[in-house]
């Protein structure tokens, strides 16, 4: 009767140490995965911070533009392409007229 109690409590032993050490597989999977997560939202952070900068640099042009435009024809830039006698989406004129045209 006693081996027999011993023999079962080794078996149980060794389920408990096998499922320990399927729990210990899990977690370090889990954490490679967190891991893996937290790296990904670094990275992704990291990416949205240039794509920011680089907005914010191409705002900064467009303005820029935009002024010297206002300054050298007096008119708001949206505007321009009215002066110049197009209409906004019609076809830009073809180039080589245009020079013969700026030639006279």
């Amino acid at each position: 009767m006693l081996l027999s109690q011993l023999s079962e409590a080794e078996t149980l032993r060794k389920a408990a140490a096998d499922r320990l050490q399927e729990a210990e597989t899990r977690q370090a999977a889990l954490d490679k995965a967190a891991t893996a997560a937290i790296q990904a939202l670094s990275e992704a952070r990291e990416t949205r911070a240039r794509a920011e900068e680089r907005l914010t640099a191409a705002d900064e042009r467009r303005k820029e533009a935009e002024a010297r435009i206002q300054e050298a024809l007096g008119v708001a830039p949206h505007l321009v392409i009215r002066q110049a006698g197009l209409e906004p989406d019609a076809p830009l004129p073809d180039m080589a007229q245009v020079e013969r045209d700026l030639e006279r």
